[in-house]
């Protein structure tokens, strides 16, 4: 491997007729030299291999999406161990006879200060 003046390197590089064939298609699509294109493709690689490489919009909103959802699922925990513990409470209330269900009724509905019905604090 020669080193030019200019701080670069030259690389002999050996690869299929299939991949020259599509190398020269893919760097038309990007409308630069096939030169080019093999410096890109080359700096993305090394890119993926310490983890930096650019995240398409397609992976942004998969990725929102996950978190769109792992969000959901946390409201739905929250809410679920909401009931539990009034459900614990109940029980607990229960047990020591703290129980409104079972006080003596005289048949009437009650009604509030306020006028309406089962406002009775």
């Amino acid at each position: 491997m020669a080193k030019n003046k200019d701080g670069k390197a030259d690389v002999l590089l050996t690869i299929p007729v299939e991949t020259h064939e599509k190398l020269r298609f893919w760097a038309g699509q990007a409308d630069v030299p096939v030169v080019e294109y093999i410096r890109e493709a080359i700096e993305l690689k090394l890119g993926f291999e310490v983890g930096d490489f650019p995240m398409t919009t397609l992976h942004e909103r998969r990725m929102n999406e996950m978190i769109d959802q792992m969000n959901g699922q946390r409201t739905s925990m929250d809410a679920l161990a909401k009931v539990v513990v009034d459900m614990a409470d109940s029980l607990t209330g229960l047990a020591r006879g703290d129980n409104d269900y079972l006080a003596d009724e005289n048949g009437e509905i009650a009604r509030g200060s306020d006028g309406l019905v089962g406002d009775d604090e």
